[in-house]
């Protein structure tokens, strides 16, 4: 059983526990548990992966010249899927550059498996890309 005076110290340090109270420390503490990020939304297009995203996105443009609303969208798909790509890559450097390879064997797995799933959807836009242009 609790005791009464452990209740009131509990609710003593309580006040003192409020949580961060600048814009900075708010957004610091919302990303307390993220380990690596590649599931995250917001990082997708982060300010440097943002500018990484649209030069490759402008880069396929050019080079595959898209006709119509659903080639632009095969090659949206394609951009994305080379950014998560990148973006899983950096995700594996970080970890064996931080020497917790052995130790976060978890997360190198779920880096694995997050590559492997964007280069499965490269290579569907590419195909689908394909059937566009060559309908046969």
């Amino acid at each position: 059983m609790v005791t009464r005076n452990r209740i009131l110290a509990n609710r003593r340090n309580a006040r003192k526990s409020t949580g961060p109270k600048t814009p900075q420390g708010k957004t610091a503490s919302s990303r307390n548990a993220v380990k690596h990020g590649l599931y995250s939304r917001r990082d997708a297009l982060a300010a440097g992966r943002r500018d990484d995203f649209f030069h490759t996105l402008a880069k396929l443009s050019a080079e595959l010249n898209p006709r119509g609303l659903a080639e632009e969208l095969c090659l949206l798909e394609t951009a994305e899927a080379l950014s998560d790509m990148r973006r899983a890559e950096q995700a594996d450097l970080e970890i064996w550059r931080a020497g917790q390879a052995p130790s976060r064997f978890a997360d190198l797995a779920r880096v694995a498996a997050r590559y492997s799933a964007a280069q499965s959807r490269f290579h569907r836009a590419l195909r689908q890309w394909g059937q566009l242009r060559h309908p046969d």
